[in-house]
C-alpha cells in the first residue's frame, strides 16, 4: 500500500504564515466556487473539500495559538 500522508499532517507541516496565505486562497476559491454552475455532483464535493480544508487550517492555527499563550 502506498504511503499516504493525512491531510492534517500536511497542514501541520507548514508554518503559520503559509497557513494564513492558504486560508485566504482557500476561502477565495470557496467563494468563487459557490457562483459557478453546478455540474453532475462535482460542485458538492469540491465545496465540501474546500470547507474541510478551511476547517483543518483553522484548527491548526488555533492549536498553535493556544500553545503560545
Amino acid at each position: 500500500m502506498a504511503d499516504k500522508t493525512h491531510p492534517i499532517d500536511e497542514v501541520r507541516g507548514k508554518d503559520s504564515d503559509e497557513l494564513k496565505i492558504d486560508l485566504r486562497e482557500t476561502r477565495k476559491a470557496l467563494f468563487h466556487r459557490r457562483f459557478q454552475p453546478e455540474g453532475e455532483g462535482a460542485a458538492t464535493s469540491s465545496v465540501r473539500d474546500l470547507k474541510r480544508t478551511v476547517a483543518r487550517i483553522l484548527t491548526v492555527l488555533r492549536e498553535r495559538q493556544a500553545q503560545q499563550g
